[in-house]
């Protein structure tokens, strides 16, 4: 079940920027007890940010192959990369209509664990709440860069 909303101004301050010193982010200690993780970039545009935190976490990279059918939708062709039986970890940096986010999540043929999602903006435009609540995600965390509300209906 997504859960909306903002993490602390450490965390955020923390994680801001792949050029900020990677040993001020710390390994949430529910991830330690993975035994395997992906970072998965959302589009191919994201990889360098996905690469950096594989990088840090000794995880997996992997990344959806998207292409944007229009402005609201986007059509996820494939995962480059093994997620199978591993806990997902998605970084982006915006989330406005939660297709980047929910279509790849809704394919779950790829054979991934729990899914956990974290972006920079949030700004949830038109059905994206309902959208990203129906999606198999663990969990959303945004920093607090756009004005939320509770709308999560879980």
């Amino acid at each position: 079940m997504p859960s909306l909303g903002s993490c602390s101004r450490k965390l955020c301050s923390n994680t801001a920027s792949p050029a900020d010193d990677h040993r001020n982010i710390k390994e949430p200690l529910h991830l330690r007890a993975c035994r395997s993780i992906a970072i998965v970039s959302p589009d191919p545009g994201n990889l360098k940010v996905a690469s950096y935190y594989a990088e840090i976490l000794d995880a997996d990279l992997a990344f959806i192959d998207k292409r944007r059918q229009s402005a609201t939708s986007v059509s996820m062709t494939n995962i480059i990369g093994d997620v199978a039986g591993k806990t997902v970890l998605m970084f982006d940096d915006m989330i406005t209509t939660g297709g980047t986010i929910a279509e790849p999540a809704n394919s779950k043929d790829h054979g991934c664990g729990p899914i956990h999602v974290a972006a920079t903006h949030g700004v949830f435009a038109g059905k994206a709440v309902e959208r990203l609540a129906a999606a198999p995600i663990e969990q959303i965390v945004i920093t607090d860069t756009v004005p939320t509300w509770d709308a999560s209906p879980r």
